[in-house]
Order: C-alpha cells, then sequence, then structure tokens
C-alpha cells in the first residue's frame, strides 16, 4: 500500500516517482515526499519502516511528518483530497486507482 500512496501523491503533485524515492531537493519533489510520508504515518506505518521505503533515517521523516502537520495547522496546505483517497485505498485494486486517477481532471 506505500507504493500505491506513493503513485496517488506523484500523480497530484505530478512529479516522477523516481525523484520522490530519491535525494532530489527541488520544492515539488520535496513537498510530494513529505505529504507521501505523512500519509503513509497516518496509515498506521512506522517510522522506521516509511524510512526504509525512502532510504532514509527515520529521523528525517520524522521530521517530514512535522513540518506537513504544521502547514495543514496553519492552513498552508490542505491534503484532504488526497487523504480521502488514500482512505479509499483498501477498497480498490490498483488497476482501478491508476485508471480512476486518469479519468479526474488535473486541477486538484
Amino acid at each position: 500500500i506505500m507504493d500505491e500512496i506513493l503513485d496517488l501523491v506523484c500523480l497530484h503533485y505530478n512529479v516522477p516517482l523516481e525523484s520522490v524515492k530519491g535525494r532530489g531537493r527541488y520544492m515539488e519533489i520535496v513537498e510530494a515526499r513529505h505529504v507521501s510520508q505523512y500519509l503513509m504515518y497516518n496509515k498506521g506505518f512506522s517510522y522506521p519502516q516509511i524510512a526504509r521505503f525512502f532510504g532514509q533515517d527515520h529521523t528525517t521523516v520524522m521530521h517530514s511528518r512535522k513540518k506537513i502537520q504544521g502547514f495543514i495547522d496553519t492552513n498552508q496546505i490542505s491534503i484532504k483530497l488526497i487523504e480521502n483517497r488514500v482512505n479509499a485505498l483498501k477498497f480498490r485494486t490498483p488497476q482501478r486507482i491508476y485508471h480512476y486517477e486518469y479519468e479526474l481532471p488535473y486541477a486538484l
């Protein structure tokens, strides 16, 4: 399910998956990485599990989650649309998720 969360976030931010899992530091890539890690943590994955998935240290993931939570608290970012899709993942197969995503208007 971690791959599916990352796929959803990459589609939302229109960034390549390889870049988000890599060490790129462009603003769009970093934000997508942080949001992915935040959503994975909220879905029940531990910091070490997420860190292994991204090839990072668990404290980096902790920082990412806290940073996104701060943005949400101050209304600088809204990820409700992505959260709703992540929460619906357990009811969809990966093929249906991708098909569903491409049918949506891209202005999310």
